[in-house]
Formats: C-alpha cells, structure tokens, sequence
C-alpha cells in the first residue's frame, strides 16, 4: 500500500510498452490525494493508469471508498457485485469489485479499435462517462461513472457551465481557540435567491481524522468534510442558497480550531 519505487519504475516502463493498468483506489474511505492518506499503485502518478473509486447503480459514492480530485479518476460499480469466491459465489464490495469494470470497457475498446494506446483508451473512458451529482467532481478527477456504451460511441457529456461572479459578504464564526473536547457546533450560512454558496477559512487547524468540520446542502447532502491543519482556504461550493456547517470534536487533542470570516455567493 505504500509507495513502492521499484514497482513504479515497472510499471512506468510497462506504460511505455503499450500496458494500461486499472487500479482499486482503496477501502478506507481516504482522500489518496494526501500522500500520508494514499494507496498504491492507484496513486502512481503515471499516464497510463485508471485509479477506480466504488459507487452504488444510483450513483451514490460508497462510504468505504478512497477518493482524491488528482489521483482518482472515476466511478464504477462496486457494491453488491456477484461474482465467484472460495467456495462459490456470492455478493461482495470493494474498490477491487469496482475496477475489473474499467478493465472490461478498456478491453472491449481495444477489440473495437486495435491501434488505440494505453493513453489514448484512458482519455476515452473518463471523457465518457456519466456526470454524476456535480458535488462528485470533488472527489474523483472527472466527477463521472463509466460508461460501457459512451466509451464506444467516444460520447463525451457537456461539462455543466461555470460560474463567472461571485458576492462577497461578510460572516464572523469562529471555535474557540483552543475548542473544548467532545464539542458539536451547528450554524448556517444563508443568501436567499443564491445557487452557489462558499466559504472562506480565514485560519482552519483541527486534529486530523479525530476532529471535522462538515458541510452540508439545504437538502442535508454533504458536500465535505474537512479535518486537519488546512490554515486559510474557501470551501467547496454548496449548490444551493444555504449552507449547514457541524463542527465535532473528540476527547483527545484539542488544537486552534477555525476563523470564518466571510463566505461568497453566486447568483448566475
């Protein structure tokens, strides 16, 4: 699971040979984008590689699955999968049940069109696949679930347009520095007629993977949970007018906690 160079070396020459690999991305539920947090070979930094995180048939993402916007690129099925075991069959989940869809539509692609490259089979099937709840584009690189029919038709869905402006307004919240142990905080962030909202961390520092703040939609969706030293940043956007933040703290250490000092809303 850690960072194994010799392996990476192999894989990088196999790459250049014409091999496309497909990885499980990991069943801790980690963002693999932190080097302390990733799985490998799913986390190789390597043109030729497909890193897969597990998703339910509706497109929701598996609570166990590893993410990360960089180094995951996709979703496929991975819950409930039928397939063989020791001592039979039966149903099972995992990122590992995920990939093996990916290598299939990677194979159906190569027997369909011989001369495309391991290059040139990646970038069809994650410009492919089905656009998922936009939130996703946070966690996978392409925010997408594969798509067998898309990827043979080289069918690419529009990406959903931009926002171009954005308000600012400000909002003082803040934990006290330090917070208390076993602490939950709640409070929203409201501007009416908005579709977007977003938040600005002026200062964020929290025990990682003990301590978290989470943000959810109006539709109590999350959008994100953040824990860690983060120092100042802006939230991932909330597609709604209101924003539901939750703080939550253990026994354990008990760090600065957070500076809010203003979110942003768009209007477009």
């Amino acid at each position: 699971k850690r960072f194994d160079p010799a392996l990476y070396e192999s894989m990088k020459r196999a790459v250049k040979k014409g091999v496309l690999f497909v990885a499980a991305a990991g069943n801790s539920g980690k963002n693999n984008d932190e080097n302390e947090e990733a799985i490998y070979p799913a986390s190789f930094d390597l043109p030729g590689l497909i890193s897969v995180a597990a998703y339910d048939p509706k497109g929701e993402r598996a609570p166990f699955t590893n993410y990360g916007r960089s180094r995951v690129h996709l979703g496929a099925p991975g819950l409930a999968i039928f397939g063989v075991d020791l001592g039979g069959y039966r149903f099972r989940s995992g990122t590992s049940f995920a990939a093996p869809h990916v290598t299939g539509v990677a194979a159906l692609l190569k027997a369909a069109f011989p001369n495309l490259g391991p290059i040139e089979l990646k970038e069809r099937i994650l410009r492919s696949g089905f656009s998922l709840h936009p939130y996703e584009k946070y966690y996978t690189q392409t925010g997408a679930f594969l798509s067998a029919q898309n990827a043979l038709l080289d069918i690419s869905p529009a990406p959903p347009p931009a926002n171009t402006s954005w308000k600012k307004i400000a909002f003082q919240r803040s934990t006290e520095h330090p917070y208390l142990p076993n602490q939950k905080i709640y409070f929203r962030v409201v501007e009416p007629g908005a579709n977007r909202i977003r938040i600005h961390f002026k200062a964020f520092q929290m025990e990682k993977d003990h301590d978290y703040l989470v943000i959810r939609d109006k539709e109590k969706k999350t959008v994100y949970s953040y824990t860690g030293e983060l120092g100042e940043f802006k939230s991932i956007d909330v597609l709604a007018d209101e924003a539901e933040l939750e703080f939550v703290s253990d026994y354990n250490r008990q760090l600065y906690g957070f500076d809010i000092d203003y979110y942003e809303a768009s209007f477009d």
